[in-house]
């Protein structure tokens, strides 16, 4: 019930001219961007227009944390398609060659999410031959298919603690 006055608040400090406090709460919306069920929130609250102007013209620090932000609404769909709408794609393409690795890094994990979306990844096809983003596609995948091994290990672990838990019977 807090997120829309969060959010707006966030709004107005990213829209404001003090670059710390910008870069400050482009952190804490890249935090609170992986909260999947805040995006309508965060779309609401005229977030991501805000955060796409700042990838335009915001400072190298600014601009690394709102990458993150990015990458990380880029996991959602409706997220995916928000940021699409905003023409972020664009920027993002071309961020793949800013000397900032941690920008690039951003950029190219928020383009592989892209890319995965039936609807969407035809914008992105022209960077599908770029190091950076196979790189980083073959990295995301390593690390969903960890986290799906841990998933499996984690629900037999349970099954089996409660089988041969006497306590729990």
């Amino acid at each position: 019930e807090n997120a829309a006055p969060i959010f707006q608040h966030l709004v107005r400090i990213l829209r404001g001219s003090n670059d710390e406090a910008k870069a400050a709460a482009a952190d804490i919306t890249w935090h609170l961007a992986s909260y999947k069920q805040l995006v309508a929130v965060v779309q609401d609250s005229g977030a991501i227009p805000a955060l796409v102007e700042l990838l335009r013209s915001g400072n190298g620090d600014v601009k690394e944390k709102v990458s993150g932000a990015i990458a990380q609404f880029s996991y959602n769909k409706s997220g995916r398609v928000a940021l699409a709408d905003s023409g972020v794609i664009p920027l993002l393409i071309q961020m793949l060659e800013d000397e900032s690795q941690e920008l690039r890094e951003n950029a190219a994990e928020a383009l592989v999410n892209f890319s995965e979306d039936p609807s969407l990844g035809d914008r992105v096809s022209c960077v599908l031959d770029s190091p950076l983003f196979q790189d980083t596609q073959d990295r995301l995948m390593q690390i969903r298919a960890s986290d799906a091994r841990l998933d499996s290990s984690l629900r037999l672990l349970s099954i089996e603690h409660l089988t041969l838990d006497p306590s729990l019977s």
